[in-house]
């Protein structure tokens, strides 16, 4: 039941845009995947495993509490930004700050004495961080040179989620349905939109200056309100006029029915959705272009920039496979099976 309740709240084409395109899960053996992720698992959703994925085989049930000596809160999310891991414990009301070569603790962020939870961090710069929380209408910013809170900004409403766009923050408010613009220069609001139902995940392309915001819809993460289609917004900086509002729909699902989770798009060509009906991959250029990618229920993704890769979990009973995609060119580099029940993984 944990792990259902995780997808419920979870921290991606037409025949023209396929040709030169691998066919569908075709696997490209001529890249190799890194050997290690962090998972965070159903049985043990406060420690972060060590995993070999080349024998797909648990090293180390807790690198943290080797590292430290210490305990983290249930793990809800994990970022990372020039050399930093950013570890969300959001039950908890912290982030804890790392070093991403050792996993050494640098720093324990609380709000428990007003109980916040923070929910997402988006980085303006290379000295300034920005974090909201889910349950209070405020986004604290962060000097990454010192990892002490320097500023507070009043928002209209609580924010889920942060995106970087530009000098830019923009901050998704789903139960408000809105969009909030902070300027990153004078950490003020500059502008407030009103989305469809439940904004809940966007994606800054910079090839196509276009932010690509994700809404849920209605009656998906709340089953007392009538369902609502899934949509994807276009926003186009700096005044973040919503361009196109296209509808979600694969084949025999309503829209109504899909469940997105999130929204992922790299380069020129592609963007991805992870949905509990399947991955679904679009034209950046033509959102109303949508298929079906692969089969199963997605719940998590992420994309390695590092490697330039897509990491998507689908869940499998009490398994989970996970993906490698090449984002380029929507063409798989691998799948692994874990006989686990994974919530989410981060590369080593």
């Amino acid at each position: 039941m944990k792990f259902i309740k995780f997808i419920k709240f979870a921290i991606l084409l037409p025949i023209i845009l396929l040709l030169g395109c691998k066919k569908e899960e075709a696997i490209l053996e001529s890249e190799t995947p890194p050997k290690y992720f962090y998972l965070v698992t159903v049985d043990q959703p406060n420690a972060l495993k060590l995993f070999n994925l080349l024998n797909l085989k648990i090293e180390n049930e807790d690198v943290f509490y080797s590292v430290n000596k210490a305990k983290l809160g249930e793990i809800s999310q994990i970022t990372e930004y020039r050399g930093f891991i950013y570890i969300f414990q959001k039950n908890a009301h912290r982030l804890t700050i790392v070093s991403a070569d050792d996993l050494l603790l640098l720093k324990n962020l609380e709000w428990n004495e007003d109980s916040r939870q923070p929910s997402s961090i988006t980085f303006a710069n290379a000295t300034t961080g920005f974090i909201s929380f889910s349950d209070t209408s405020l986004v604290e910013v962060l000097d990454l040179t010192n990892f002490q809170i320097a500023q507070k900004i009043p928002t209209p409403s609580p924010i889920s989620f942060l995106e970087s766009v530009e000098q830019y923050v923009v901050g998704l408010s789903p139960l408000a349905n809105e969009i909030t613009i902070i300027d990153s220069r004078t950490y003020s609001v500059v502008k407030t939109i009103k989305t469809s139902d439940y904004p809940f995940s966007a994606n800054y392309n910079p090839d196509k200056k276009t932010l690509f915001v994700l809404c849920a819809g209605e009656g998906k993460f709340d089953s007392t309100k009538p369902k609502t289609p899934s949509k994807i917004g276009l926003y186009e900086p700096p005044n973040f006029t919503n361009i196109i509002e296209t509808i979600i729909n694969i084949g025999s699902i309503s829209s109504t029915e899909i469940v997105p989770t999130g929204i992922v798009s790299y380069g020129k060509y592609f963007g991805y959705i992870p949905t509990l009906s399947g991955l679904l991959r679009f034209s950046l250029s033509n959102p109303n272009q949508i298929q079906r990618y692969i089969a199963g229920e997605f719940y998590f993704s992420m994309l390695d920039f590092k490697r330039e890769w897509l990491i998507a979990l689908s869940k499998s009973n009490d398994q989970t496979y996970l993906y490698l995609i090449n984002p380029l060119n929507a063409a798989v580099i691998s799948r692994h099976l874990i006989n686990q029940a994974v919530l989410l993984a981060f590369p080593k």
